[in-house]
């Protein structure tokens, strides 16, 4: 019964050691929907469709340019956008996110008024892309996913698994690593 209570005593210490992390609303879209995100529909639309990296959903971004019946040959590009506002909470943190795209599309995830640059996504296969959001911390910013199309087609742009992720202090890892020393000992004495 002593070696129970010190083993919980244990775990309980690299528990509350690690902190949590902090979440986008629906960064998963696992809702099913645009909980929590904003959209701007061009002559496509933004819509959240079966698949995606780690669950049921993702959200598809997908562009319908057209050539001008007025200008022959002028290319008219669609423009489709998805956007949260969030604050980045007091620990250092990093933004990830899945993407990928179909087709003659570009999208780009920006985080407007903060001087970053640009993240363009240009893969045609799943790929995690990441955006240090540190230097804002305790802010309030907006994350913008925006697609273009540069010809007619199926021109399709894949978001899923938005998230934050959070990077220990070493105060934290060293408290961590005590916790899992501990368990370590205790499960020797045993």
């Amino acid at each position: 019964m002593e070696m129970r209570g010190i083993t919980c005593f244990g775990l309980l210490v690299a528990l509350l050691a690690c902190p949590a992390r902090a979440d986008i609303i629906n960064g998963s879209f696992e809702t099913g929907d645009f909980t929590g995100w904003l959209k701007q529909d061009g002559f496509g639309g933004a819509a959240v469709t079966t698949g995606g990296t780690d669950g049921q959903y993702e959200a598809t971004l997908v562009c319908e340019g057209y050539y001008s019946e007025r200008i022959p040959g002028q290319f008219v590009p669609d423009l489709v956008a998805i956007w949260q506002t969030f604050v980045v909470d007091m620990s250092a943190q990093w933004l990830l996110f899945d993407a990928w795209v179909e087709g003659s599309v570009s999208m780009e995830a920006i985080i407007p008024g903060t001087g970053l640059p640009a993240v363009t996504v240009d893969r045609s296969t799943p790929a995690t892309y990441v955006i240090a959001v540190a230097p804002m911390q305790g802010e309030s910013i907006v994350l913008d996913f925006r697609a273009r199309d540069w010809d007619v087609g199926q021109n399709v742009a894949h978001v899923d698994n938005v998230r934050l992720v959070e990077i220990p202090e070493a105060g934290t890892l060293a408290l961590c690593g005590m916790g899992a020393l501990w368990l370590v000992v205790v499960r020797r004495v045993r």
